[in-house]
């Protein structure tokens, strides 16, 4: 999906929340371990350097998660690729 995060939450580190909001469709979207979500720049060819956590709030990205139902987020993270440069 590919939208804007609009909210991050690292409070309880290493584990992450995040909303992730495209158009009318607002997902809410968590990682246990933010080091085992794999990063990626728009035309990198390699990883990007893991930004910190509020680094990723504003940002356009395209997000892959897995559906989780019977959570209080609606997805497990799994990767983030960023379209635009902070």
């Amino acid at each position: 999906m590919v939208g804007t995060i609009t909210d991050v939450n690292c409070t309880a580190a290493p584990q992450i929340q995040m909303t992730l909001k495209a158009q009318t469709i607002v997902m809410h979207l968590r990682s246990g371990d933010f080091s085992q979500v794999a990063i990626e720049s728009a035309g990198a060819n390699s990883a990007a350097k893991k930004p910190g956590c509020a680094a990723l709030r504003g940002r356009n990205a395209r997000v892959s998660y897995q559906l989780v139902p019977g959570k209080e987020w609606d997805g497990e993270l799994v990767s983030i690729e960023f379209r635009n440069n902070p």
